[in-house]
């Protein structure tokens, strides 16, 4: 598959994937600081770029709400949407796909937990759906670093990853 320049990323639009309280606190020492500090970069970024964000909560009636200081950065953007999704994939009988092709969304930036199964099946479906996929090493995680490795080679081989969150907020 042929890497799509983050330049040419028009279109675009920010998935955060279950970063609810319960399960950000379930991630090893230290985990939770790392991937919310560049996530926060991005999001900011969001706002002064006005790139949408989506927001999508595994089952907010039982895990929660995304942590607060992500949702109250996200919420700054245009065409801010949260979703509650009952599946790994945010696709899978949401309204998720409609809605970003109502807002001319093509490229997806996909950051959240867990890296080895909801940000992947979403990224997976997204792929079948026809939009490029984005993410970085610095945004995502998994339940352990190994299972967050073993996601990043696919990310890789179906997608863009890009090595420094931060040269994407610059670029974009």
């Amino acid at each position: 598959m042929e890497k799509q320049s983050i330049e040419d990323s028009g279109n675009l639009a920010v998935v955060l994937i279950d970063m609810q309280k319960i399960f950000v606190k379930s991630l090893r020492y230290g985990e939770a600081n790392r991937i919310v500090a560049k996530q926060l970069v991005v999001l900011k970024h969001c706002v002064k770029a006005k790139i949408p964000v989506v927001v999508l909560e595994l089952g907010s009636c039982f895990y929660g709400n995304t942590i607060e200081v992500l949702l109250e950065e996200a919420q700054k953007t245009p065409n801010f949407c949260v979703f509650e999704k009952c599946y790994n994939s945010g696709f899978y009988k949401t309204k998720l796909d409609l809605y970003l092709r109502s807002i001319g969304v093509e490229n997806l930036l996909l950051m959240g937990i867990n890296a080895d199964y909801c940000v992947k099946s979403t990224a997976e479906h997204a792929i079948h759906l026809g939009y490029q996929i984005i993410t970085s090493n610095e945004v995502i995680s998994g339940q352990d670093s190994h299972s967050r490795n073993n996601s990043i080679d696919w990310f890789k081989s179906n997608g863009n990853c890009i090595d420094n969150i931060l040269e994407f907020s610059m670029s974009v």
